[in-house]
Protein backbone atom coordinates (compact mmCIF):
# COMPACT_ATOMS: atom_id res chain seq x y z
CA UNK A 1 0.00 0.00 0.00
CA UNK A 2 1.07 3.17 -0.89
CA UNK A 3 2.06 6.29 1.41
CA UNK A 4 -0.39 8.25 -0.03
CA UNK A 5 -3.29 5.46 0.70
CA UNK A 6 -1.69 5.00 3.82
CA UNK A 7 -2.66 8.59 5.25
CA UNK A 8 -5.58 8.63 3.75
CA UNK A 9 -6.56 5.51 5.38
CA UNK A 10 -5.28 6.84 8.50
CA UNK A 11 -7.50 10.00 8.18
CA UNK A 12 -10.24 8.15 7.37
CA UNK A 13 -10.13 6.33 10.24
CA UNK A 14 -9.67 8.95 12.55
CA UNK A 15 -12.89 10.02 11.13
CA UNK A 16 -14.82 6.78 11.42
CA UNK A 17 -13.49 6.48 14.74
CA UNK A 18 -14.77 10.39 15.29
CA UNK A 19 -17.71 9.52 13.67
CA UNK A 20 -18.64 6.48 16.08
CA UNK A 21 -17.74 8.01 19.15
CA UNK A 22 -20.40 11.42 18.19
CA UNK A 23 -22.88 8.54 17.44
CA UNK A 24 -22.43 6.69 20.99
CA UNK A 25 -21.94 9.91 23.01
CA UNK A 26 -24.80 11.07 21.15
CA UNK A 27 -26.86 7.61 21.04
CA UNK A 28 -26.10 7.50 25.35
CA UNK A 29 -27.26 11.13 25.72
CA UNK A 30 -30.64 10.56 23.26
CA UNK A 31 -30.83 7.76 25.70
CA UNK A 32 -30.34 9.36 28.82
CA UNK A 33 -33.19 12.14 27.56
CA UNK A 34 -35.19 9.12 26.87
CA UNK A 35 -35.06 7.81 30.03
CA UNK A 36 -35.23 11.30 31.43
CA UNK A 37 -38.44 11.50 29.99
CA UNK A 38 -39.82 8.29 31.48
CA UNK A 39 -38.65 9.17 34.62
CA UNK A 40 -40.85 12.12 34.56
CA UNK A 41 -43.47 10.19 32.85
CA UNK A 42 -43.47 8.23 35.05
CA UNK A 43 -43.90 10.85 38.12
CA UNK A 44 -47.21 12.20 36.24
CA UNK A 45 -48.44 8.78 36.36
CA UNK A 46 -47.83 8.33 39.89
CA UNK A 47 -49.19 11.56 40.59
CA UNK A 48 -52.30 10.64 39.25
CA UNK A 49 -52.40 7.39 40.46
CA UNK A 50 -51.54 8.32 44.25
CA UNK A 51 -54.60 11.40 43.62
CA UNK A 52 -56.60 8.57 42.49
CA UNK A 53 -55.47 6.31 45.20
CA UNK A 54 -56.74 8.95 48.11
CA UNK A 55 -59.86 10.27 45.96
CA UNK A 56 -60.69 6.41 46.14
CA UNK A 57 -60.06 5.76 49.92
CA UNK A 58 -61.16 8.64 51.39
CA UNK A 59 -64.07 8.48 49.38
CA UNK A 60 -64.88 5.02 50.82
CA UNK A 61 -63.57 5.17 54.13
CA UNK A 62 -65.88 8.41 54.79
CA UNK A 63 -68.69 6.42 52.92
CA UNK A 64 -69.43 3.92 55.22
CA UNK A 65 -70.84 1.55 52.81
CA UNK A 66 -70.18 -2.44 53.64
CA UNK A 67 -67.36 -4.11 51.06
CA UNK A 68 -69.20 -5.95 48.70
CA UNK A 69 -67.62 -6.95 44.89
CA UNK A 70 -69.13 -3.49 44.08
CA UNK A 71 -67.77 -1.22 47.21
CA UNK A 72 -64.52 -3.60 47.29
CA UNK A 73 -63.23 -1.61 43.92
CA UNK A 74 -63.27 1.62 45.80
CA UNK A 75 -60.37 0.16 47.94
CA UNK A 76 -56.91 1.94 46.92
CA UNK A 77 -55.32 -1.95 46.16
CA UNK A 78 -58.21 -2.77 44.15
CA UNK A 79 -58.91 0.23 42.56
CA UNK A 80 -55.09 0.99 41.27
CA UNK A 81 -55.26 -3.23 40.14
CA UNK A 82 -58.33 -2.82 38.31
CA UNK A 83 -56.94 0.45 36.78
CA UNK A 84 -53.88 -1.45 35.60
CA UNK A 85 -55.71 -4.42 34.14
CA UNK A 86 -58.34 -2.00 31.79
CA UNK A 87 -55.26 -0.16 30.74
CA UNK A 88 -53.42 -3.25 29.31
CA UNK A 89 -56.51 -4.63 27.91
CA UNK A 90 -56.69 -1.67 25.49
CA UNK A 91 -53.10 -0.62 25.16
CA UNK A 92 -50.41 -2.75 23.35
CA UNK A 93 -47.50 -0.93 24.96
CA UNK A 94 -46.85 -3.08 27.60
CA UNK A 95 -46.81 -0.51 30.32
CA UNK A 96 -48.26 -2.06 33.61
CA UNK A 97 -48.77 0.17 36.73
CA UNK A 98 -50.26 -1.28 40.18
CA UNK A 99 -49.96 -0.96 44.31
CA UNK A 100 -47.92 -3.53 45.61
CA UNK A 101 -46.71 -4.67 48.90
CA UNK A 102 -44.76 -7.73 50.37
CA UNK A 103 -47.58 -7.87 53.10
CA UNK A 104 -50.71 -7.19 50.20
CA UNK A 105 -54.57 -7.66 51.42
CA UNK A 106 -55.07 -8.07 47.62
CA UNK A 107 -53.02 -11.70 46.11
CA UNK A 108 -53.09 -9.32 42.65
CA UNK A 109 -51.02 -6.83 44.41
CA UNK A 110 -48.07 -8.79 45.78
CA UNK A 111 -44.62 -7.53 45.13
CA UNK A 112 -42.62 -9.67 42.24
CA UNK A 113 -38.78 -10.22 42.66
CA UNK A 114 -38.17 -7.06 41.46
CA UNK A 115 -40.16 -4.96 43.47
CA UNK A 116 -39.40 -6.71 46.65
CA UNK A 117 -35.61 -5.69 45.18
CA UNK A 118 -36.25 -1.91 45.62
CA UNK A 119 -38.38 -2.57 48.67
CA UNK A 120 -35.23 -3.62 50.12
CA UNK A 121 -33.51 -0.86 48.31
CA UNK A 122 -36.04 1.72 49.61
CA UNK A 123 -35.83 0.47 53.26
CA UNK A 124 -31.89 0.62 52.75
CA UNK A 125 -32.37 4.34 51.60
CA UNK A 126 -35.32 6.19 53.00
CA UNK A 127 -34.75 9.28 51.73
CA UNK A 128 -34.69 8.29 48.22
CA UNK A 129 -38.13 9.31 46.58
CA UNK A 130 -37.99 7.11 43.10
CA UNK A 131 -36.11 4.56 41.77
CA UNK A 132 -35.45 3.51 38.08
CA UNK A 133 -33.85 0.30 36.81
CA UNK A 134 -33.56 -1.93 34.17
CA UNK A 135 -34.56 -5.51 34.50
CA UNK A 136 -35.42 -8.57 32.19
CA UNK A 137 -38.82 -10.15 33.15
CA UNK A 138 -38.34 -14.23 33.83
CA UNK A 139 -39.34 -14.91 30.30
CA UNK A 140 -35.82 -12.71 29.00
CA UNK A 141 -37.78 -9.50 28.07
CA UNK A 142 -36.17 -6.62 29.02
CA UNK A 143 -38.16 -3.64 30.83
CA UNK A 144 -37.59 -0.60 33.14
CA UNK A 145 -38.71 -0.35 36.47
CA UNK A 146 -39.90 2.86 38.10
CA UNK A 147 -40.82 2.13 42.01
CA UNK A 148 -42.10 4.73 44.28
CA UNK A 149 -42.32 3.91 48.04
CA UNK A 150 -45.63 4.40 50.10
CA UNK A 151 -45.01 4.77 53.69
CA UNK A 152 -46.84 4.57 56.31
CA UNK A 153 -48.85 8.11 57.25
CA UNK A 154 -51.15 8.85 59.21
CA UNK A 155 -53.92 8.17 57.38
CA UNK A 156 -53.04 5.00 56.43
CA UNK A 157 -52.94 4.17 60.17
CA UNK A 158 -57.22 4.17 59.92
CA UNK A 159 -57.07 1.10 58.25
CA UNK A 160 -53.53 -0.44 58.86
CA UNK A 161 -52.74 0.36 62.11
CA UNK A 162 -53.81 -1.83 65.52
CA UNK A 163 -56.77 -4.05 63.88
CA UNK A 164 -59.26 -3.13 66.88
CA UNK A 165 -59.23 0.38 65.82
CA UNK A 166 -59.98 -0.63 61.75
CA UNK A 167 -63.67 -0.16 60.34
CA UNK A 168 -65.86 -3.09 60.76
CA UNK A 169 -66.09 -3.49 57.49
CA UNK A 170 -62.23 -3.85 56.89
CA UNK A 171 -61.59 -6.34 60.12
CA UNK A 172 -64.73 -8.28 58.61
CA UNK A 173 -63.06 -8.49 55.20
CA UNK A 174 -59.31 -9.39 55.73
CA UNK A 175 -57.58 -10.96 58.47
CA UNK A 176 -53.93 -9.40 57.24
CA UNK A 177 -51.90 -6.66 56.86
CA UNK A 178 -52.44 -4.55 60.02
CA UNK A 179 -49.80 -3.22 62.91
CA UNK A 180 -48.11 -0.80 60.97
CA UNK A 181 -46.21 2.15 62.68
CA UNK A 182 -46.00 5.14 61.22
CA UNK A 183 -43.48 5.78 58.94
CA UNK A 184 -42.94 1.95 57.74
CA UNK A 185 -42.33 1.17 54.39
CA UNK A 186 -46.30 -0.04 53.05
CA UNK A 187 -45.47 -0.77 49.16
CA UNK A 188 -44.47 0.73 46.38
CA UNK A 189 -46.12 2.17 43.62
CA UNK A 190 -44.48 0.00 40.51
CA UNK A 191 -44.43 1.24 36.78
CA UNK A 192 -43.04 -1.05 34.55
CA UNK A 193 -42.33 -0.08 30.86
CA UNK A 194 -40.84 -2.69 27.96
CA UNK A 195 -37.59 -1.69 27.19
CA UNK A 196 -37.62 -1.88 23.43
CA UNK A 197 -40.12 1.14 23.41
CA UNK A 198 -36.91 3.52 24.82
CA UNK A 199 -34.39 1.47 22.32
CA UNK A 200 -36.76 1.49 19.28
CA UNK A 201 -37.42 5.78 19.66
CA UNK A 202 -33.42 6.23 20.38
CA UNK A 203 -32.42 4.31 17.39
CA UNK A 204 -34.88 5.86 15.49
CA UNK A 205 -33.84 9.46 16.53
CA UNK A 206 -30.24 8.32 15.61
CA UNK A 207 -30.71 7.14 12.17
CA UNK A 208 -32.66 10.44 11.34
CA UNK A 209 -29.72 12.82 12.93
CA UNK A 210 -27.19 10.54 11.26
CA UNK A 211 -27.39 10.71 7.45
CA UNK A 212 -26.62 14.60 8.48
CA UNK A 213 -23.70 13.95 10.62
CA UNK A 214 -22.33 11.29 7.68
CA UNK A 215 -22.39 13.64 4.89
CA UNK A 216 -20.12 16.31 7.38
CA UNK A 217 -18.09 13.50 7.69
CA UNK A 218 -17.92 12.35 3.92
CA UNK A 219 -17.13 16.70 2.88
CA UNK A 220 -14.66 16.86 5.85
CA UNK A 221 -12.59 13.68 4.51
CA UNK A 222 -12.71 14.79 0.74
CA UNK A 223 -11.60 17.70 1.94
CA UNK A 224 -8.57 16.80 4.34
CA UNK A 225 -7.75 14.32 1.52
CA UNK A 226 -7.31 17.04 -1.03
CA UNK A 227 -5.12 19.41 1.70
CA UNK A 228 -2.96 15.87 3.01
CA UNK A 229 -2.16 15.84 -0.69
CA UNK A 230 -1.33 18.83 -1.46
CA UNK A 231 0.98 19.99 1.14
CA UNK A 232 2.20 16.14 2.51
CA UNK A 233 1.78 13.47 0.39
CA UNK A 234 3.89 15.21 -2.74
CA UNK A 235 6.52 15.92 -0.61
CA UNK A 236 6.59 12.70 1.68
CA UNK A 237 6.61 10.84 -1.26
CA UNK A 238 9.88 12.49 -2.66
CA UNK A 239 11.25 11.72 0.62
CA UNK A 240 10.26 8.15 0.49
CA UNK A 241 11.72 7.97 -3.20
CA UNK A 242 15.32 9.16 -1.78
CA UNK A 243 14.92 7.04 1.64
CA UNK A 244 14.92 4.09 -1.04
CA UNK A 245 17.85 4.83 -3.00
CA UNK A 246 19.82 5.34 0.55
CA UNK A 247 18.52 1.92 1.77
CA UNK A 248 19.90 0.27 -1.63
CA UNK A 249 23.24 2.00 -0.75
CA UNK A 250 22.82 5.33 -3.18
CA UNK A 251 24.29 7.60 -0.05
CA UNK A 252 24.99 10.72 -2.58
CA UNK A 253 20.93 10.96 -2.68
CA UNK A 254 19.29 13.96 -1.18
CA UNK A 255 15.82 15.41 -0.72
CA UNK A 256 15.44 18.38 -2.30
CA UNK A 257 14.59 21.37 0.04
CA UNK A 258 11.65 23.74 -0.85
CA UNK A 259 10.36 26.59 1.88
CA UNK A 260 10.37 26.69 5.31
CA UNK A 261 8.23 24.90 6.69
CA UNK A 262 8.18 21.93 9.16
CA UNK A 263 8.06 19.25 6.21
CA UNK A 264 11.27 21.39 4.50
CA UNK A 265 13.44 20.89 8.34
CA UNK A 266 12.39 17.31 8.15
CA UNK A 267 14.23 16.96 4.67
CA UNK A 268 17.48 19.55 5.77
CA UNK A 269 17.51 16.80 9.12
CA UNK A 270 17.16 13.75 6.68
CA UNK A 271 19.75 14.97 4.12
CA UNK A 272 22.25 15.29 7.51
CA UNK A 273 21.32 12.08 8.96
CA UNK A 274 22.29 10.91 5.16
CA UNK A 275 25.49 12.37 5.28
CA UNK A 276 26.26 11.08 8.69
CA UNK A 277 25.42 7.80 7.70
CA UNK A 278 27.32 7.58 4.02
CA UNK A 279 30.72 8.79 6.91
CA UNK A 280 29.74 6.25 9.46
CA UNK A 281 28.86 3.06 7.04
CA UNK A 282 32.36 3.76 5.24
CA UNK A 283 33.98 3.87 8.61
CA UNK A 284 32.17 0.64 9.52
CA UNK A 285 32.85 -0.90 6.36
CA UNK A 286 36.41 -0.09 6.24
CA UNK A 287 36.37 -1.33 10.18
CA UNK A 288 34.72 -4.02 9.21
CA UNK A 289 36.96 -5.31 6.22
CA UNK A 290 40.11 -5.01 8.42
CA UNK A 291 38.99 -7.22 11.36
CA UNK A 292 37.96 -9.58 8.85
CA UNK A 293 41.26 -9.45 6.76
CA UNK A 294 42.92 -10.09 10.28
CA UNK A 295 40.93 -12.73 11.30
CA UNK A 296 41.43 -14.40 7.82
CA UNK A 297 45.21 -13.69 7.62
CA UNK A 298 46.15 -15.19 11.40
CA UNK A 299 47.25 -18.71 11.10
CA UNK A 300 45.58 -19.23 14.94
CA UNK A 301 41.87 -20.21 15.00
CA UNK A 302 39.66 -18.13 16.76
CA UNK A 303 36.18 -18.23 17.58
CA UNK A 304 33.50 -16.21 19.99
CA UNK A 305 31.55 -17.41 22.01
CA UNK A 306 27.64 -15.81 23.23
CA UNK A 307 26.54 -16.23 27.14
CA UNK A 308 25.23 -19.72 26.54
CA UNK A 309 28.56 -21.08 24.83
CA UNK A 310 27.09 -20.69 21.64
CA UNK A 311 29.19 -20.05 18.69
CA UNK A 312 29.08 -16.37 17.33
CA UNK A 313 31.97 -15.88 14.94
CA UNK A 314 34.71 -18.24 13.60
CA UNK A 315 37.68 -17.86 11.24
CA UNK A 316 38.71 -19.75 8.84
CA UNK A 317 41.52 -21.16 10.24
CA UNK A 318 39.28 -22.53 12.79
CA UNK A 319 37.38 -23.97 9.95
CA UNK A 320 39.97 -26.08 8.46
CA UNK A 321 41.65 -27.31 11.90
CA UNK A 322 38.49 -28.62 12.80
CA UNK A 323 37.43 -30.15 9.30
CA UNK A 324 34.57 -27.53 8.52
CA UNK A 325 34.04 -25.80 4.94
CA UNK A 326 31.26 -23.00 5.90
CA UNK A 327 30.98 -20.81 9.13
CA UNK A 328 27.43 -21.90 8.72
CA UNK A 329 27.93 -25.14 10.59
CA UNK A 330 29.20 -24.02 13.95
CA UNK A 331 27.65 -20.11 14.25
CA UNK A 332 25.00 -20.49 16.36
CA UNK A 333 25.88 -24.08 17.97
CA UNK A 334 27.47 -25.16 20.91
CA UNK A 335 30.77 -25.45 20.62
CA UNK A 336 31.35 -27.52 23.73
CA UNK A 337 30.00 -30.85 22.66
CA UNK A 338 31.34 -30.24 18.87
CA UNK A 339 34.99 -30.10 19.89
CA UNK A 340 35.61 -30.41 23.47
CA UNK A 341 33.45 -32.91 24.63
CA UNK A 342 35.89 -36.03 25.37
CA UNK A 343 39.63 -36.49 27.14
CA UNK A 344 42.71 -37.35 24.93
CA UNK A 345 41.72 -41.10 26.66
CA UNK A 346 38.43 -41.10 25.41
CA UNK A 347 36.16 -40.31 28.68
CA UNK A 348 33.81 -37.48 28.85
CA UNK A 349 34.39 -34.01 29.69
CA UNK A 350 31.75 -31.97 31.51
CA UNK A 351 30.81 -28.24 30.90
CA UNK A 352 31.99 -27.80 34.32
CA UNK A 353 35.71 -29.40 33.36
CA UNK A 354 35.71 -27.02 30.35
CA UNK A 355 38.55 -24.54 30.46
CA UNK A 356 36.86 -22.29 27.48
CA UNK A 357 33.63 -22.43 29.27
CA UNK A 358 35.15 -21.05 32.73
CA UNK A 359 35.75 -17.79 30.55
CA UNK A 360 31.85 -16.92 29.02
CA UNK A 361 30.39 -18.52 32.51
CA UNK A 362 32.15 -17.45 34.86
CA UNK A 363 34.29 -14.48 33.36
CA UNK A 364 37.70 -16.07 34.36
CA UNK A 365 40.73 -15.79 31.25
CA UNK A 366 42.12 -19.45 31.04
CA UNK A 367 45.60 -20.78 29.25
CA UNK A 368 46.54 -24.58 29.07
CA UNK A 369 49.27 -25.52 26.45
CA UNK A 370 48.19 -28.70 26.04
CA UNK A 371 44.64 -30.30 25.07
CA UNK A 372 42.31 -31.92 23.20
CA UNK A 373 40.38 -30.74 20.72
CA UNK A 374 37.62 -32.78 17.79
CA UNK A 375 37.64 -32.54 14.30
CA UNK A 376 34.18 -32.73 12.59
CA UNK A 377 35.24 -36.41 11.23
CA UNK A 378 35.77 -37.82 15.14
CA UNK A 379 39.82 -37.28 15.03
CA UNK A 380 41.74 -35.65 17.56
CA UNK A 381 44.76 -33.42 17.73
CA UNK A 382 46.45 -31.37 20.46
CA UNK A 383 46.32 -27.83 20.70
CA UNK A 384 47.01 -25.10 22.86
CA UNK A 385 44.12 -23.19 23.89
CA UNK A 386 43.50 -19.50 25.79
CA UNK A 387 40.20 -18.20 26.39
CA UNK A 388 39.18 -14.73 27.72
CA UNK A 389 35.80 -13.27 29.09
CA UNK A 390 33.84 -10.68 26.86
CA UNK A 391 32.47 -7.93 29.54
CA UNK A 392 29.72 -5.23 28.44
CA UNK A 393 29.10 -2.48 30.62
CA UNK A 394 31.02 -5.20 33.55
CA UNK A 395 28.46 -7.86 32.56
CA UNK A 396 30.24 -11.32 30.96
CA UNK A 397 28.40 -11.26 27.63
CA UNK A 398 30.36 -14.13 26.06
CA UNK A 399 34.30 -14.92 25.57
CA UNK A 400 36.66 -15.52 22.73
CA UNK A 401 38.91 -18.42 22.82
CA UNK A 402 41.90 -18.81 20.38
CA UNK A 403 44.37 -22.22 20.16
CA UNK A 404 47.21 -23.40 17.99
CA UNK A 405 47.16 -26.99 16.24
CA UNK A 406 50.88 -27.87 18.66
CA UNK A 407 50.91 -31.67 16.36
CA UNK A 408 54.17 -30.24 14.79
CA UNK A 409 55.63 -29.06 17.59
CA UNK A 410 54.88 -32.05 20.50
CA UNK A 411 56.92 -33.77 17.18
CA UNK A 412 59.74 -31.35 17.12
CA UNK A 413 59.71 -31.77 20.83
CA UNK A 414 60.05 -35.32 20.94
CA UNK A 415 62.68 -35.27 18.03
CA UNK A 416 64.69 -32.69 19.98
CA UNK A 417 64.47 -35.12 23.08
CA UNK A 418 65.60 -37.79 21.11
CA UNK A 419 68.00 -36.08 19.46
CA UNK A 420 69.26 -34.85 23.01
CA UNK A 421 69.38 -38.34 23.94
CA UNK A 422 71.36 -39.53 21.67
CA UNK A 423 74.07 -36.80 21.66
CA UNK A 424 73.77 -37.77 25.80
CA UNK A 425 74.66 -41.24 24.77
CA UNK A 426 77.21 -40.32 22.27
CA UNK A 427 79.29 -38.36 24.27
CA UNK A 428 78.85 -41.20 27.18
CA UNK A 429 79.89 -43.32 24.73
CA UNK A 430 82.84 -41.67 23.20
CA UNK A 431 83.89 -40.95 26.74
CA UNK A 432 84.09 -44.53 27.40
CA UNK A 433 85.34 -45.33 24.19
CA UNK A 434 88.27 -43.49 24.56
CA UNK A 435 89.39 -44.78 28.06
CA UNK A 436 88.55 -48.68 26.81
CA UNK A 437 90.88 -47.75 23.89
CA UNK A 438 93.27 -46.83 26.10
CA UNK A 439 93.06 -49.72 28.59
CA UNK A 440 93.40 -52.22 25.01
CA UNK A 441 96.30 -50.35 24.11
CA UNK A 442 98.03 -51.80 27.24
CA UNK A 443 96.75 -55.26 27.22
CA UNK A 444 97.37 -55.55 23.15
CA UNK A 445 101.29 -54.33 24.04
CA UNK A 446 101.40 -56.73 27.00
CA UNK A 447 100.06 -58.87 24.91
CA UNK A 448 102.57 -58.61 22.19
CA UNK A 449 105.17 -59.03 24.77
CA UNK A 450 103.78 -62.02 26.60
CA UNK A 451 103.95 -63.72 22.69
CA UNK A 452 107.92 -63.60 22.49
CA UNK A 453 107.96 -64.68 25.67
CA UNK A 454 105.85 -67.90 25.58
CA UNK A 455 106.50 -68.32 21.72
CA UNK A 456 108.15 -72.18 22.41
CA UNK A 457 105.34 -73.31 24.34
CA UNK A 458 102.67 -73.67 21.52
CA UNK A 459 99.99 -74.40 24.38
CA UNK A 460 100.70 -70.91 25.58
CA UNK A 461 101.06 -69.25 22.19
CA UNK A 462 97.81 -70.32 21.09
CA UNK A 463 95.83 -69.12 24.08
CA UNK A 464 98.07 -65.60 23.97
CA UNK A 465 96.79 -65.72 20.31
CA UNK A 466 93.32 -65.90 21.16
CA UNK A 467 93.40 -63.19 23.34
CA UNK A 468 94.94 -61.09 21.07
CA UNK A 469 91.70 -61.32 18.72
CA UNK A 470 89.55 -61.23 21.56
CA UNK A 471 91.00 -57.86 22.25
CA UNK A 472 91.48 -56.74 18.58
CA UNK A 473 87.61 -57.33 18.18
CA UNK A 474 87.02 -55.49 21.33
CA UNK A 475 89.29 -52.77 19.44
CA UNK A 476 87.07 -52.58 16.25
CA UNK A 477 83.77 -52.30 19.07
CA UNK A 478 85.37 -49.29 20.35
CA UNK A 479 85.83 -47.49 16.87
CA UNK A 480 82.21 -48.17 15.94
CA UNK A 481 81.41 -46.73 19.36
CA UNK A 482 83.87 -44.07 18.43
CA UNK A 483 81.80 -43.55 14.88
CA UNK A 484 78.53 -43.42 16.91
CA UNK A 485 79.26 -40.85 18.98
CA UNK A 486 80.77 -38.62 16.31
CA UNK A 487 83.73 -38.19 17.77
CA UNK A 488 85.25 -39.36 14.28
CA UNK A 489 85.20 -37.30 10.44
CA UNK A 490 82.60 -38.01 8.13
CA UNK A 491 84.73 -40.76 5.68
CA UNK A 492 82.08 -41.36 3.13
CA UNK A 493 83.06 -44.36 0.62
CA UNK A 494 82.16 -47.74 -0.89
CA UNK A 495 80.90 -49.62 1.71
CA UNK A 496 79.93 -53.02 2.16
CA UNK A 497 76.10 -52.87 4.14
CA UNK A 498 76.64 -56.43 4.99
CA UNK A 499 79.70 -55.79 6.73
CA UNK A 500 78.78 -52.77 8.59
CA UNK A 501 75.40 -55.03 9.89
CA UNK A 502 77.54 -57.95 10.89
CA UNK A 503 80.27 -55.82 12.59
CA UNK A 504 77.19 -54.52 14.46
CA UNK A 505 75.42 -57.56 15.21
CA UNK A 506 76.84 -57.59 19.08
CA UNK A 507 76.02 -53.80 19.66
CA UNK A 508 72.11 -54.35 18.31
CA UNK A 509 71.65 -57.27 20.59
CA UNK A 510 72.90 -55.80 23.67
CA UNK A 511 70.65 -52.86 22.94
CA UNK A 512 67.56 -54.66 22.65
CA UNK A 513 65.99 -56.76 25.62
CA UNK A 514 66.41 -60.62 26.14
CA UNK A 515 62.47 -60.68 25.15
CA UNK A 516 63.46 -59.69 21.46
CA UNK A 517 64.77 -61.91 19.31
CA UNK A 518 66.95 -60.18 16.68
CA UNK A 519 67.39 -62.16 12.83
CA UNK A 520 69.71 -61.14 10.05
CA UNK A 521 68.76 -61.67 6.13
CA UNK A 522 71.18 -60.29 4.16
CA UNK A 523 71.15 -60.43 0.71
CA UNK A 524 74.37 -61.95 -1.39
CA UNK A 525 75.91 -59.97 -4.14
CA UNK A 526 74.61 -56.96 -2.04
CA UNK A 527 76.07 -53.53 -4.26
CA UNK A 528 78.32 -50.96 -2.51
CA UNK A 529 77.08 -48.13 -1.06
CA UNK A 530 78.48 -44.35 -0.92
CA UNK A 531 77.75 -43.63 2.72
CA UNK A 532 79.72 -42.90 6.08
CA UNK A 533 79.77 -46.35 8.21
CA UNK A 534 79.73 -43.66 11.14
CA UNK A 535 75.93 -42.29 9.59
CA UNK A 536 74.81 -46.06 9.17
CA UNK A 537 75.71 -46.91 12.53
CA UNK A 538 73.69 -44.17 13.55
CA UNK A 539 70.33 -44.88 12.02
CA UNK A 540 70.75 -48.13 12.48
CA UNK A 541 71.69 -48.10 16.01
CA UNK A 542 68.25 -45.52 16.24
CA UNK A 543 65.81 -47.79 14.29
CA UNK A 544 67.22 -50.66 16.52
CA UNK A 545 66.27 -48.70 19.32
CA UNK A 546 62.76 -47.49 18.41
CA UNK A 547 61.88 -51.23 17.64
CA UNK A 548 62.60 -51.52 21.34
CA UNK A 549 60.45 -49.10 22.40
CA UNK A 550 57.46 -50.31 20.21
CA UNK A 551 57.82 -54.31 21.42
CA UNK A 552 57.73 -53.66 25.60
CA UNK A 553 56.47 -56.83 25.89
CA UNK A 554 58.97 -58.93 23.31
CA UNK A 555 58.74 -59.89 19.89
CA UNK A 556 60.79 -60.48 16.69
CA UNK A 557 63.19 -57.86 15.41
CA UNK A 558 64.40 -58.18 11.21
CA UNK A 559 66.86 -56.01 9.89
CA UNK A 560 67.11 -57.61 5.91
CA UNK A 561 69.42 -56.09 3.07
CA UNK A 562 68.28 -55.42 -0.94
CA UNK A 563 69.12 -54.41 -4.01
CA UNK A 564 66.82 -51.82 -5.24
CA UNK A 565 67.05 -49.33 -8.04
CA UNK A 566 64.53 -46.43 -8.44
CA UNK A 567 63.17 -45.14 -11.52
CA UNK A 568 65.76 -42.02 -12.03
CA UNK A 569 63.51 -40.35 -14.67
CA UNK A 570 59.77 -41.11 -14.28
CA UNK A 571 58.12 -38.91 -16.08
CA UNK A 572 59.63 -41.22 -18.89
CA UNK A 573 58.63 -44.18 -17.40
CA UNK A 574 55.30 -45.14 -19.33
CA UNK A 575 57.02 -45.19 -22.47
CA UNK A 576 59.76 -47.72 -21.51
CA UNK A 577 59.69 -51.36 -21.72
CA UNK A 578 58.97 -52.77 -18.69
CA UNK A 579 60.87 -56.04 -19.24
CA UNK A 580 64.19 -53.95 -21.30
CA UNK A 581 64.67 -52.28 -17.87
CA UNK A 582 64.77 -55.79 -16.03
CA UNK A 583 67.75 -56.56 -18.69
CA UNK A 584 69.59 -53.50 -18.40
CA UNK A 585 72.81 -54.29 -15.79
CA UNK A 586 72.22 -51.66 -13.26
Amino acid sequence: MKLHSKLLLAFGSVLMATFTLVEIIGYRQTHEQMLANLRQDALEIRGVLMATRRVYHHQFIDSGLPLNKKTLGFLPAHAMNRISNDFRNWSDSGLSFNNVSDRPRNPDNQADEIELEAMTWFRANPKEKERLVPFKNSQGQSYFHFSSPIWIEEYCLKCHGKRDEAPLTIRETYAASYEYQLGDLRGLMSIKLPAHFIEDEVLAQRISEMWGHLFAFAVAFAFGAWLLRRWVTRRLTLIQSVAGDLARGDYDARVPVRGHDELCDLASAFNDMAEQRQTAESSRRESEQQVRDLLDSTAEAIYGLDAEGRCTIVNPACLRMLGYQHAGELVGKEMHPMMHHSKADGTARSLDECLVASAWRDGQATLTTKDIFWRRDGSSFPVEISAYPIRRDGEVVGAVATFLDITERLKSEESLRRAQKMEAVGQLTGGIAHDFNNLLGIILGNLDFLQRLVADNKKASDRVQTTTKAALRAADLTKQLLGFSRRESKNISATDLNLVIRGMESLIARSVTPEVEVELQLAEGLWLTEIDQGDLQDALLNLVLNARDAMPNGGSLTIETANRMPILFPLFESHLDRELLSEVPW
